[in-house]
């Protein structure tokens, strides 16, 4: 083992041989500094990549310097510096001796550039001066004939100038980032083609490059439009048979030009020409123009000359109003799928067909063939209900004159709101309770509950209940007018009943025979004013099958009348006659000495047997007697002249319109069951034409016009009384 000794005394020996060798080498290094007299030598440089002994004339500079230098020194080069125009710009310390410059901010023209070597003695070499020109504008492309954001179509001749100080070397153009030429001999002229390309957005660019490789660029965005205007109409479509005014409103556009024309033809004849960009609305009147087929030609050009042409096939008749409907707001009941009406020739062969929608406020109906004052139509109302049944009505002989327009009545006018049931007492099994107004109508729940359907829209404040014996209706009658709504714990109660300005009456009917012919049925409404008569507003205040218990002709009927009442309406019905009359019953009643039949029903014709001249209205009701399917049956009425129809009354055929209801079929092919058909005059109503003007034109109700109606009916089966036939709808 080493002593710790030894050990130091080899470390001690190990430095001080190593300040010997360091001192000796500064010597060293120091003599050669002092001693040197050599400059270094710049051997050899490159100027953008040119070697210094190849440049005999200046070179072109753009916008950087690339020095390369070799430089070598006895010693060692310390410091190599670069001047331009003898103003140093760079310098450097260490090899290699390399420098990019970049003289861009320089001006064009001429300049110089030397090389500066330094050694650590202060020894130094300068290089030959090198002359350059700075060239440093770029290539100037001008007078391009496509500008920027243009329109073109076709062909286009590009033309363009390109000019630069040190000249051009080359000039490419790119279509779309594609080289399409590469111009080396000045000619700067190209067709551009458009015609197999897309339209819209396209670029041009046009690359020039100089002798000092400047490279200048122009990009042209434009746009390639080589087709017309798009032309839209909605109007009409090939084919149409146009009937009736049509309004035009023309869509076209053009997605990259303006529109300059557009001109609308009829048979090559012009109708409507715009001359901008504005293209109107406008009407085609097909009553201007002959009956026919007919061409229409729209012809659309845009800025560019592009042109479109759109061609329709139509044909024209001419139509004619026949009737305008007002539509109710509430005409869609609850119960109603779907709703429409026709009209029809007096042989039922269709004419026009309209679906009535939710929220039409009026419909016309026209006809391609002329009808002059006289000629005949008739509507047909078809309702089908959301229980599948048919619901139908039609009005016949009516004219484009009566009534022209027609106000469509409400289907149902008055609909339950609420019920209420209460407690019936002290009323003998042989006691009729009635209860029944505009808005309330009341009927026994068996012989202790009373039940009451309120309606709306409400019209009265108080309810009228009202009985009487079966046996004698006259004396027994008794009554009780309440307030409504009614207090609580209300019951119908024959204590609170009484007959307090009761009259008993007499009425005669003509050669009425009991036992023999059908009871006679009288209704009488009061009404508490003459305002509530106008609007009908009215509680029945009597309701019964009356008839002498004598045997014999023209014995006195008796009935009870309530005094209390402004006004009164009474309805008499008796075998085949029934009459409808402001005020008190008459005296006497009699029979008109009319009568109507129904015989046969062939086709589309129900064949009846008619007498009498003072009745003007005919009403005729078709309805199947069993049910034959949710969507077969049918309830139909009619509404005719009953001095023109006499023998027959025509059906009218479902239009192609309804060929969608399993109906459709049905009734090409049934046997059409008649329910009731009756012959009716008013009052202050002379004829049918009257009627129509008077009571259906403006859904007016016939008792503000006609104090009183008389019919006489039949009906297949005598043991039942008629039905009220409504004129729409029953």
């Amino acid at each position: 083992m080493i002593s710790k000794k030894k050990k130091l005394i080899t470390i001690i020996c190990s430095f001080v041989l190593f300040l010997i060798i360091q001192s000796c080498s500064s010597n060293s290094t120091g003599n050669l500094v002092e001693n040197d007299t050599k400059s270094p030598v710049i051997k050899s440089f490159t100027v953008n990549d040119i070697k210094n002994d190849k440049i005999k004339n200046p070179i072109v500079i753009s916008n950087t310097i690339e020095i390369d230098a070799t430089i070598t020194d006895n010693v060692e080069v310390s410091n190599v510096e670069i001047f331009i125009d003898d103003i140093k710009v760079i310098n450097t310390t260490k090899a290699p001796f390399e420098f990019d410059i970049n003289v861009s901010n320089y001006e064009s023209g001429d300049h110089t550039l030397k090389i500066k070597a330094h050694d650590a003695a202060g020894n130094t070499t300068i290089s030959d001066v090198i002359p350059f020109i700075i060239d440093n504008a770029l290539p100037s492309i001008t007078d391009i004939s496509i500008k920027e954001a243009s329109i073109i179509k076709g062909t286009n001749k590009l033309n363009f100038k390109v000019s630069d100080d040190n000249g051009i070397n080359n000039v490419a153009v790119l279509f779309d980032n594609t080289l399409i030429a590469n111009i080396t001999d000045g000619n700067y002229t190209i067709d551009i083609n458009t015609t197999n390309i897309t339209d819209g957005k396209h670029t041009l660019e046009i690359i020039a490059t100089d002798s000092n490789n400047n490279v200048s660029k122009k990009l042209i965005n434009f746009t390639s439009d080589n087709s017309g205007p798009k032309i839209t109409i909605s109007a009409i479509n090939e084919g149409k048979v146009i009937s009736e005014i049509i309004q035009f409103s023309p869509k076209v556009v053009d997605e990259f030009s303006e529109i300059v024309s557009f001109e609308v033809l009829h048979n090559n004849k012009r109708i409507q020409y715009f001359d901008s960009g504005a293209i109107n609305s406008f009407d085609f009147n097909p009553n201007a123009y002959a009956t026919g087929n007919g061409v229409f030609k729209f012809i659309a050009k845009d800025a560019l000359g592009n042109t479109s042409e759109l061609i329709i096939n139509t044909k024209i008749k001419h139509i004619q109003s026949l009737i305008t409907l007002k539509i109710p707001a509430d005409y869609f009941a609850s119960n109603i799928s779907k709703s429409w009406v026709f009209a029809s020739k007096p042989d039922g062969s269709p004419i026009n067909t309209v679906k009535i929608e939710a929220g039409m406020t009026e419909v016309i109906l026209n006809s391609t063939e002329a009808f002059n004052a006289t000629d005949e139509f008739m509507l047909t109302f078809f309702d089908v209900l959301t229980n599948g049944a048919n619901r139908i009505s039609t009005i016949q002989n009516l004219t484009t004159s009566s009534p022209g327009t027609m106000e469509v009545p409400s289907k149902n006018p008055y609909t339950k709101d609420s019920e209420e049931t209460y407690e019936l007492k002290n009323f003998t099994a042989n006691h009729n309770i009635y209860s029944e107004g505009i808005d309330y109508k009341g009927r026994k729940l068996g012989s202790t509950q009373f039940k009451v359907d309120y309606l709306v829209p409400n019209k009265t404040n108080r309810m009228y209940f009202y009985s009487y014996n079966i046996a004698d209706p006259a004396n027994s009658y008794t009554y009780q007018f309440v307030n409504s709504p009614v207090n609580n714990g209300f019951k119908v109660n024959s204590i609170d009943f009484d007959n307090q300005n009761i009259t008993v009456n007499q009425f005669t009917l003509k050669d009425y025979l009991p036992g023999a012919d059908l009871r006679p049925v009288l209704t009488i409404q009061g009404f508490e004013s003459q305002n509530d008569y106008e609007n009908n507003v009215y509680h029945q205040i009597f309701n019964a099958k009356l008839g002498s218990s004598a045997i014999g002709a023209n014995k006195p009927n008796d009935y009870p009348l309530n005094t209390n009442f402004n006004v009164y309406r009474h309805r008499l019905v008796s075998r085949n006659y029934i009459t409808e009359r402001k005020g008190t019953p008459l005296a006497n009643f009699e029979k008109p000495n009319w009568n109507v039949k129904y015989n046969t029903v062939t086709g589309n014709k129900v064949k009846i047997t008619t007498s009498g001249a003072a009745h003007n209205v005919g009403r005729l009701w078709l309805k199947n007697k069993l049910s034959i399917g949710a969507t077969y049956d049918y309830s139909w009425t009619f509404v005719y002249d009953s001095q023109k129809n006499s023998n027959e009354i025509i059906i009218p055929t479902l239009p192609e319109e309804l060929k969608i209801l399993d109906f459709y079929n049905y009734s090409k092919n049934t046997f059409w069951q008649t329910k009731q058909i009756e012959l009716t005059a008013y009052d202050n109503i002379a004829t049918y034409e009257d009627y129509i003007s008077k009571v259906i034109k403006n859904n007016t109700r016939y008792y503000k016009v006609s104090d009183h109606v008389e019919s006489v009916y039949h009906v297949s089966n005598f043991q039942e009384y008629p039905v009220l036939i409504q004129d729409l709808f029953n």
